[in-house]
């Protein structure tokens, strides 16, 4: 097996032309090059028509706790400026068209403020979505005020808007989904959680109520014993009171089958996964006349 790689290095003119002019080399069966296009940055190439192949890793055979670095640099020797990209993974792949090469993905980092006394940085996630590449998340987002950063990590939810059929079943891949109801579903509409499973624990939506329902809405788990835990808050349209009933015991769903239980436009809830048999609930519910309890058991 060859496991030979080398570098050719010269001196360039061009101050903006990589001195990296050759490098050819076989590793595995794999070859490699890096070479200067015509005074673009040097390119790393590699390919493989195996399906664990090519494979790029880092190792640090150190016996301490160190592990392995991969760093991007962007240094011209001068000043930086506000929002300059300092490096980005980019993630490409075809589409079913010509095809074309498409970035599906990407992931940067950003010099958000240079100040030397106030320096911030953020790491932005971008995919594609509905055909248009979009920002999804970002670490240390600016706030309203110029130059004033928030920490943290700041991320879009994912939202479903129901408009029509009976049934919407949720997956555990859908944590954090906002799901609107957009319809008064008249023959009703059943919402089924992701099983308790331990990859799902952790699993949170919400669930609003944007068209008073005229059928049932449930809210259901995955499987009997799913206990809910929590408490909703009913708020009554005609007077200033509000009723709160909790969850536990045997109930394992959520029931919106008449006006008295929080099924109203502008209800607002709340599910996340906790264990294994364990949902936790905080809902906020809009209803008329006695208030009645949405928790029931299958």
């Amino acid at each position: 097996m060859a496991r030979d790689f080398r570098i050719k290095f010269v001196e360039s003119l061009n101050l903006f032309a990589p001195r990296i002019v050759e490098a050819i080399g076989k590793y595995g069966g794999q070859n490699f090059k890096i070479k200067d296009l015509f005074g673009h940055y040097a390119l790393f190439e590699t390919s493989t028509a195996s399906d664990t192949n090519p494979l790029l890793k880092l190792k640090n055979s150190n016996a301490d706790a160190s592990g392995p670095i991969l760093r991007f640099e962007n240094s011209a020797g001068t000043d930086g400026s506000d929002d300059d990209y300092v490096g980005t993974i980019s993630f490409y792949g075809e589409d079913d068209g010509t095809p074309s090469d498409i970035e599906y993905a990407k992931i940067e980092a950003q010099a958000t403020d240079v100040t030397n006394s106030a320096k911030n940085g953020s790491v932005i996630f971008t995919a594609m979505v509905a055909n248009a590449s979009q920002e999804v998340a970002r670490m240390n987002p600016e706030s309203a005020t110029a130059a004033t950063f928030l920490g943290g990590f700041g991320f879009k939810r994912p939202v479903v808007v129901l408009s029509s059929g009976s049934t919407y079943v949720l997956t555990g891949d859908q944590s954090g989904v906002l799901i609107v109801l957009n319809n008064a579903f008249s023959g009703g509409m059943t919402i089924t959680l992701p099983a308790d499973t331990a990859a799902n624990v952790g699993f949170f939506c919400s669930i609003v109520i944007a068209v008073t329902q005229t059928g049932t809405l449930k809210i259901a788990s995955a499987a009997d014993g799913d206990i809910m835990y929590g408490a909703v808050t009913l708020n009554n349209t005609s007077h200033q009171k509000s009723r709160v009933f909790a969850g536990g015991g045997s109930n394992d769903n959520l029931t919106f089958d008449a006006d008295t239980d929080g099924r109203l436009a502008g209800s607002v809830y709340h599910i996340t996964i906790g264990a294994s048999n364990v949902l936790f609930v905080e809902g906020h519910g809009v209803q008329t006349g006695n208030p009645t309890t949405p928790f029931t058991t299958s």
